[in-house]
């Protein structure tokens, strides 16, 4: 249908001046375009700015609207632009079912190209083998690739970034699920022309947040702050949210705040707000039933035992019942051991003697306590692995001098039979030449 800023047949046609006069731009590289091409270019940008207009007056269908059919004079104007036979590095092509790539290696002497998907960020690749690693980056054919100026394809961007926003503007209006899922669409339609879309992953993780899908909120949103460089409050703030609601980020004591009170206790309050949305993994939830169900304990004590410091430790009194009582049990514990094992007890103290004689270390008399057997054991295990440490050394010595010595005659053998062999040849044919 015609646009507002042509003019309709008249005598003397000129050139539409929509996107000089509207978007205020000067000579931005379109003049280079065949006329149809230019025509079509100029009246996208004329539908793009009305989408701007309608999107100010929060004419929200209106302003979808404008930008699909800028969409679609961008696809014409692409169609009509100038396709040069070799094409160079970093230029930005279209290729198989509508999707944007730049060419990352151009070998000109072949005609054929590698390509880098701008979606994925990565080489296009293709499987050669049998297995899934048989991959080698696909080569493309100048044929099978659309060249894309580089102006086309920002205001085709620009375009589907400015739908991603009016659809998240309709969905918070509606609060329906398959409003939101249709914002997270229209910002996929611009991260395939750009991966790396700052605006169209903050668009796409507002709502999945809004949706609670919480772990691909954290994916989208996190490559939206590493986009931004951390600098964008409103990504930052949608990150803390999704952490919240995931349950991470409070710490068990660990560091101190600037009040001296530590993380712990900050944490403290919103693990209380957690306790209610722990179960629903709602941070707003407000159901009495959430805060009613108990959270588990099994590993209190486990982790009350990890979070003691050395510097918490506390030496024992000498009048506390439970260090009595432990001496106890230790005394009765040795007792029992002694009188069962009293008439084999000097024959494996002999052994064990001998044993640690034999390789270097102390024999001492049979331990009459668990912490004493404790460390016999632990000293003779020692020595056994010392001695057999030793052998093994000696063992490698002995072998390294076989192999030495069978070497040498190896090497002298020859040298050997050469002598023996001409003194043989000497007392035969010379008679006594040879005597002393």
């Amino acid at each position: 249908r015609p646009c507002a800023a042509f003019p309709r047949a008249s005598p003397a046609p000129r050139r539409p001046t929509c996107w000089m006069s509207e978007a205020g731009a000067g000579d931005n590289g379109l003049a280079k375009l065949p006329e149809a091409a230019r025509l079509a270019a100029d009246a996208a940008t004329a539908a793009k700015n009305h989408g701007n207009e309608a999107l100010k007056s929060a004419d929200l269908p209106r302003a979808i609207e404008r930008y699909e059919e800028a969409v679609r004079l961008v696809d014409i104007a692409l169609e009509g632009a100038p396709q040069e036979r070799l094409l160079r590095n970093n230029e930005i092509v279209r290729y198989g079912d509508g999707k944007f790539a730049m060419i990352d290696t151009a070998y000109p002497q072949f005609e054929d190209y590698v390509l880098m998907d701008l979606a994925s960020r990565d080489l296009i690749k293709h499987k050669v083998g049998r297995h899934d690693f048989d991959m080698v980056s696909k080569r493309f054919l100048r044929k099978e690739m659309h060249l894309v100026p580089q102006e086309i394809f920002d205001l085709r961007l620009a375009c589907l970034q400015n739908i991603s926003l009016a659809a998240l503007k309709m969905a918070r209006g509606s609060t329906l699920r398959q409003d939101y899922e249709e914002a997270v669409k229209r910002a996929n339609d611009a991260l395939v022309m750009d991966g790396k879309s700052a605006k169209a992953l903050m668009r796409k993780g507002q709502a999945l947040v809004d949706i609670k899908e919480w772990p691909k909120a954290a994916q989208v949103l996190v490559a939206a702050a590493q986009e931004t460089k951390g600098k964008d409050p409103e990504v930052m703030r949608l990150l803390e949210v999704v952490m919240a609601a995931k349950g991470k980020g409070t710490g068990k004591g660990k560091g101190l705040g600037k009040d001296g009170k530590g993380k712990g206790a900050n944490a403290a309050g919103s693990q209380k707000k957690a306790v209610s949305c722990s179960f629903c993994q709602d941070p707003s939830c407000q159901d009495e039933a959430c805060s009613r169900r108990p959270d588990s304990e099994e590993d209190s004590d486990d982790e009350a035992l990890r979070s003691i410091k050395e510097s918490d430790w506390k030496p024992v009194e000498g009048d506390d019942p439970i260090a009595e009582a432990l001496k106890a049990a230790t005394r009765d514990d040795a007792t029992a051991v002694g009188g069962a094992s009293s008439s084999s007890s000097a024959p494996a103290g002999d052994d064990a003697a001998t044993i640690g004689a034999s390789a270097g270390c102390e024999a001492s008399s049979p331990p009459t306590s668990g912490a004493q057997r404790g460390a016999k054991a632990g000293k003779r295990s020692i020595c056994e692995k010392a001695s057999r440490r030793q052998c093994l050394l000696i063992s490698g010595f002995l072998l390294g001098a076989l192999f030495m010595a069978a070497a040498v005659v190896l090497f002298l053998m020859p040298t050997f039979l050469r002598h023996s062999r001409a003194g043989a040849e000497g007392g035969g044919g010379g008679g006594g030449e040879y005597e002393l």
